[in-house]
């Protein structure tokens, strides 16, 4: 299991700080050469892994959090995260598993961890496009969005959105 924190400002500022004032970069150098090392500190910082899709890795970084750690350049965290930002507000916010912090380079996202769910739902907004089980989450009793780095916000928006069943899930 991950660490028993939870990200925020003051996280960022004092731990991230350190490492940015960092002047001798050779001791990390030294650590990661050594791959037992390297795997322990993973797994103590990242927490089990308890997903995969095609651009990242989900932890379980805590009790209330995962960690999605972006595979490469696809941007998955970054959209994730402007997405968030758009509906946060929203009458849709309740769609969404919310995310709490991000790193400063997109490379990190925490969310809020979610139940599994096993059946869908009848309906859901319609600016939801990757629509499969693995996506989708169960957070104080409702189903919502834990993967939605794939949808049709930016092109329709949330104006007019409505609530439509599916018409067909993805497959897994």
């Amino acid at each position: 299991m991950g660490t028993n924190f939870a990200p925020s400002s003051v996280f960022k500022k004092v731990k991230m700080g350190t490492r940015y004032n960092q002047k001798n970069y050779s001791v990390y150098d030294k650590i990661l050469e050594n791959p037992y090392t390297t795997h322990e500190i993973m797994h103590w910082y990242l927490g089990d892994l308890i997903g995969e899709g095609a651009s990242r890795w989900v932890f379980d970084y805590n009790d209330d959090l995962v960690l999605k750690v972006e595979k490469g350049d696809w941007m998955s965290n970054a959209i994730e995260y402007d997405t968030w930002v758009a509906v946060q507000d929203t009458k849709w916010a309740k769609w969404f598993a919310p995310i709490v912090d991000i790193s400063d380079n997109g490379r990190l996202l925490w969310q809020k961890k979610c139940k599994k769910v096993y059946e869908q739902p009848k309906k859901l907004p319609s600016f939801f496009s990757d629509v499969k089980l693995s996506n989708l989450g169960e957070l104080n009793g409702r189903i919502v969005a834990v993967d939605y780095s794939i949808n049709k916000l930016i092109e329709a928006g949330m104006k007019g959105a409505k609530l439509l069943k599916p018409k067909s899930y993805i497959k897994e």
